[in-house]
C-alpha cells in the first residue's frame, strides 16, 4: 500500500467506526464500497476484510452503547447464536457467487435499505422496553 492509500484507510476506518457505532450497523456500507472503488478490492475480498472489521468495531460500540442501557441482552444472545449459522451459510454462498452478480446483491440489499429508511411511515408509540435502563422509574407503566 502506498502512503496516500494508507493513509486514506486510516480515514475510511475512522469514519467507518463513527458511523458504526452511531447507526448501530457492522460498517460494511461504507468499507465494503471503499475498499472496492479505492484500493480496488474484489468484491469476495472486500466483503470477507470487512467481516473482520466487524468485530472489533462492533465490540467497542456494543460496549459503549451497553453503558447507557441501550442493549437487550436476551434478543441480542439469541440474534447472535442464529447469525453465527446464517453467517455460516452466508459465507458459503457468496464464496460460490459470480464476482459482479455479488456486487449487485449487496447494491441492491443496500438501495433497498435507504429507500425502507427514508420512506414516510407511520409513528408507532414507544414502549417501555425502548426506553434505557437510566430513563426508566422501573414500575413498568
Amino acid at each position: 500500500m502506498t502512503g496516500l492509500e494508507v493513509g486514506l484507510t486510516v480515514v475510511a476506518g475512522v469514519l467507518t467506526g463513527i458511523l458504526s457505532a452511531v447507526f448501530g450497523t457492522g460498517g460494511g456500507q461504507i468499507s465494503i464500497p471503499f475498499m472496492i472503488l479505492v484500493l480496488g478490492f474484489s468484491q469476495h475480498l472486500a466483503e470477507g476484510t470487512s467481516l473482520f472489521i466487524i468485530v472489533p468495531t462492533a465490540a467497542v460500540g456494543a460496549w459503549a452503547h451497553s453503558r447507557r442501557g441501550y442493549v437487550r441482552w436476551r434478543p441480542a444472545f439469541w440474534l447472535s447464536i442464529a447469525g453465527l449459522g446464517g453467517a455460516v451459510v452466508g459465507a458459503l454462498l457468496a464464496v460460490q457467487l459470480d464476482e459482479l452478480l455479488l456486487r449487485r446483491f449487496f447494491a441492491a440489499f443496500v438501495l433497498y435499505a435507504a429507500y425502507k429508511f427514508l420512506r414516510p411511515k407511520k409513528r408507532v408509540a414507544a414502549t417501555q422496553e425502548d426506553v434505557p435502563a437510566e430513563e426508566s422509574d422501573g414500575s413498568g407503566a
